[in-house]
């Protein structure tokens, strides 16, 4: 069985790692396990080899041991902080940046599915149909070479909501927990950040991304608070809650950490979404939408919008044709998942 070299290299701004470890591991349920052990690496960059033809998607855990930010050494051994990226094999052609952008996109949209250890071990598990949607949507807000996702940083998203600003917060939280200031209440602030963010009664949350993840069990629990930890600070990461254009300073937090993605493109400019109501799933997992009316005008709609499983229009959406009109609840699939019906309001 032929192995595959995937180069890796590790971003956080304005630092310089100077020791770390990391981890990777096949996440396909039939494959999920180790494909290394811990392994320590310097200079931000490291490699691994991994077995091609066995599980398609994997994911790494970085822990960060030591760093610098210009010429001065910081040591941060003294709690657990790590990173994450997922990757699809197949087409990981060019190095795969591991940053807090990575960790945040891919706990997010692998968040079903992950369960982080107590030293920031991070395990997945999943089928192959489970991680296929979920890299999907982390690569609509982070791509694996590390690049910002077009989905979530241009309109309807961008912006014009505040996914995009969330996610450069988030980003922020990570960078501050990882150089450890004095929290606007006196606590150190990686420790601030770990009591506000959810976790059970009886328990304790022990490092970042077990925090985050946590967190997203209950995006409501301190969402102020955890808001209030970046006020004063500097935005390492830009564009984020704090620096949204025309919101009022006291509209800035957020009431949850729940990102959510818009998508307003059927595939045609002149056919958006509008009225959207039942869903069907076919064999490939597009989602076939029954679209009501026309918008910008009170005619019903003649055309339906196919979603592929990254929330990206299908090829060939939006369907038009064969009686389309203002389909409403009339959409089915047959059993096998091969055939879409569609009816329409008469």
């Amino acid at each position: 069985m032929s192995t595959k070299t995937v180069q890796f290299r590790v971003e956080v701004k304005n630092m310089q790692i100077t020791s770390g470890s990391f981890q990777v591991f096949g996440v396909v349920e039939g494959y999920v396990g180790a494909v290394n052990n811990k392994t320590s690496f310097q200079n931000n960059t490291f490699s691994a080899e991994i077995k091609e033809n066995e599980s398609e998607y994997y994911a790494v855990t970085v822990w960060i041991n030591k760093y610098s930010i210009d010429g001065t050494a910081y040591n941060v051994e003294d709690r657990p902080l790590s990173l994450l990226a997922t990757l699809y094999l197949p087409k990981t052609n060019e190095t795969v940046v591991v940053s807090p952008e990575s960790s945040v996109a891919s706990i997010y949209t692998f968040a079903r599915m992950t369960s982080v250890d107590d030293d920031g071990t991070v395990h997945m598990k999943g089928t192959e149909r489970n991680m296929k949607i979920a890299y999907g949507m982390k690569q609509n807000i982070y791509l694996t070479e590390g690049i910002i996702g077009t989905m979530i940083s241009t309109s309807p998203n961008g912006f014009e909501t505040n996914s995009y600003p969330m996610f450069n917060s988030l980003c922020n939280l990570y960078y501050y927990c990882l150089t450890n200031p004095v929290s606007n209440i006196g606590k150190p602030f990686y420790e601030q950040f770990l009591d506000y963010a959810w976790h059970q009664p009886d328990t304790s949350n022990k490092n970042f991304l077990q925090a985050v993840r946590n967190m997203l069990y209950d995006p409501f629990t301190n969402a102020g608070n955890i808001y209030q930890m970046l006020v004063g600070k500097e935005e390492i990461y830009p564009d984020s809650l704090l620096s949204m254009k025309n919101v009022a300073e006291d509209k800035k937090a957020p009431n949850n950490w729940t990102l959510t993605l818009k998508s307003n493109s059927s595939g045609a400019k002149n056919f958006i979404p509008s009225g959207a109501a039942f869903v069907v799933f076919d064999a490939d997992d597009n989602a076939w939408i029954a679209n009501n009316f026309r918008a910008g005008s009170a005619d019903s709609g003649t055309h339906c919008p196919v979603y592929k499983y990254d929330a990206t229009p299908a090829d060939f959406s939006p369907v038009q044709g064969g009686g389309l009109l203002g389909v409403a609840f009339g959409a089915a699939v047959s059993p096998d998942k091969k055939y879409i019906s569609f009816g329409n309001f008469g």
